[in-house]
């Protein structure tokens, strides 16, 4: 089994639980049948005690399965999980006697996805940019043409040499967003 599970007892004993769990928990905590996993969590930072006691009890409420997600981090360890926590009843009766939590480990998925959402925001980017590119383009290929069409009718040194240097800052400005443009 690919997920993990551990079932407790009302007061936190682990009646059963699976090798999947007590590997991917091995960082944090030695688990075992029998322990009591309250006992076990109290006045840890990476699991809080107080969170795994609340999904029981909002479990227990509801009557029903609940799904929570979980982030847990200590130094090198840093996974995410989506808890699905389902109370058990007794056969007769409506009592519970105990909760299964059904763990799985989500940390790929979500990496996964944030650079998805990466890549899309570099796509849309790249989409702006080539829409300034062409926006700014567009404009100074007409005032290149006007250039070269008055370089024919200019008459003095002084009005070449406007018309040359306007001819050169037109070339930066497409130089300049080609290459913002490439860059992005």
């Amino acid at each position: 089994m690919t997920d993990s599970f551990i079932v407790i007892s009302k007061d936190g004993t682990i009646a059963d639980i699976n090798k999947t769990c007590i590997d991917k928990f091995a960082e944090l905590m030695e688990l075992k049948q029998n322990d009591n996993l309250y006992e076990k969590l109290k006045g840890r930072s990476t699991i809080k005690l107080e969170h795994v006691q609340a999904f029981v009890k909002e479990a227990m409420e509801k009557g029903g399965t609940i799904t929570k997600e979980y982030h847990a981090e200590k130094g090198e360890y840093n996974k995410y999980f989506e808890v699905d926590v389902q109370p058990i009843k007794a056969k007769s009766g409506n009592e519970y006697v105990a909760t299964l939590l059904l763990i799985r480990d989500v940390t790929q998925a979500k990496r996964d996805m944030e650079i998805m959402t990466k890549n899309e925001n570099l796509v849309i980017l790249g989409e702006l940019a080539g829409g300034v590119a062409h926006d700014i383009n567009t404009p100074i290929a007409a005032i290149k043409n006007g250039i070269m069409m008055l370089k024919d009718t200019v008459t003095t040194d002084n009005e070449r040499m406007l018309l040359t240097r306007m001819d050169s800052c037109a070339d930066k400005i497409i130089n300049l967003v080609n290459s913002m443009r490439n860059q992005i």
